[in-house]
């Protein structure tokens, strides 16, 4: 019975973070890089490419890092790739995109964990430097 109701708390609990992540508004994109951040989510402008400010041409350069088009609504484009189970690495673990609409040569884009991360130690702010250079290219 105690196990029990020990899986039922870390289930219920593993929830309220998932929750707490979803609901939170990004932060602005740090200048440095951060040494550890609480419930990592960011928000920053990209500058695309001339002619990366299409979606076709736009899912077409994120598809070389991995990334499929996982939503489009009147707002934004979502892309995700990577799983959320198995590995925590940063190169692997479900990460998603989302592009204001329209999309244009200075786009905002929401960085994310696709399920929800309690805390960071910089590597997805190293991820967001190194995409924001390949959408410039």
């Amino acid at each position: 019975m105690v196990l029990l109701n020990a899986v039922v708390i870390a289930g219920v609990l593993i929830i309220i973070m998932l929750l707490l992540y979803r609901m939170r508004n990004p932060k602005e994109y740090p200048e440095k890089k951060p040494a550890f951040a609480m419930l990592p989510k960011y928000r920053l402008i990209v500058k695309l490419s001339a002619g990366s400010n299409s979606k076709e041409l736009l899912s077409n350069k994120l598809s070389t890092l991995g990334f499929k088009l996982s939503g489009d609504t009147s707002s934004q484009i979502v892309f995700s790739r990577g799983s959320v189970l198995g590995d925590i690495s940063i190169k692997i673990t479900k990460v998603n995109l989302k592009f204001d609409k329209p999309l244009s040569e200075k786009t905002g884009l929401t960085v994310e964990y696709g399920a929800f991360a309690f805390f960071d130690t910089g590597d997805l702010w190293e991820f967001i430097r190194e995409l924001s250079d390949k959408l410039k290219s």
